[in-house]
């Protein structure tokens, strides 16, 4: 009951988050656009490995979806359940979940940096934004590539490890590489700390992923 009490306007706002999403969901048909059919061809890349017995090559299929093996390895356990049940829809209810915990990192970092008030303003915000009702309609890379980015961030805002940061900075490139983000990051990181030493450890940890 102190939980509740101490946090009633987060639990207000997750289900906010969660039945907007809810409402929307499979409510647009799936499957037109380029970066969409990935998610596709991941389930057929399944069908052919069972015909072969060789599960390599739906290993091999990480690294051909046009430089986004980071969408494979994130989607595929939506898609190896959507190839045993095809009649379930598992690819859209994953997004709503990674929408629905991106959306909570927004008021996780804005909390830390700018308090309560000005999180649940944000999050509502970000949650009512087109882009983010959209996505979660399609089978897109976006939103995994930016809650990645905002889980660096979050890792970063919390405990400052600059190489940790620099991992899901990576991966969220290799989800969807053209979220630009490597560019400004280090150029901030060298203007907020003045040093070199900060961007330099955040790069080895993008370049260990890379």
């Amino acid at each position: 009951m102190k939980f509740l009490k101490q946090h009633w306007l987060f639990l207000v706002l997750v289900l906010v988050i969660f039945f907007t999403r809810l409402l929307i969901l499979n409510k647009d048909a799936a499957g037109f656009m380029a970066d969409e059919r990935q998610y596709k061809e991941l389930i057929t890349q399944l069908n052919e490995s069972a015909a072969k017995n060789d599960y390599m090559i739906a290993v091999h299929k990480l690294f051909s979806l046009n430089a986004r093996p980071g969408l494979g390895l994130f989607y595929y356990p939506a898609a190896i359940m959507e190839w045993k049940n095809p009649n379930i829809p598992y690819g859209t209810y994953y997004n709503l979940i990674i929408n629905s915990f991106c959306l909570i990192l927004v008021y996780l970092i804005v909390k830390k940096i700018q308090g309560e008030k000005a999180a649940i303003l944000a999050t509502l915000i970000a949650t009512f934004s087109i882009p983010s009702v959209l996505y979660i309609r399609h089978l897109l890379s976006y939103d995994i590539a930016l809650f990645l980015l905002a889980l660096g961030f979050f890792v970063y805002i919390n405990s400052k490890k600059l190489f940790i940061f620099g991992l899901f900075v990576g991966l969220s490139f290799l989800t969807y590489p053209s979220y630009f983000s490597l560019l400004p990051i280090p150029i901030i990181l060298t203007l907020f700390h003045r040093s070199l030493k900060q961007p330099l450890i955040f790069l080895i940890g993008v370049g260990t992923v890379l």
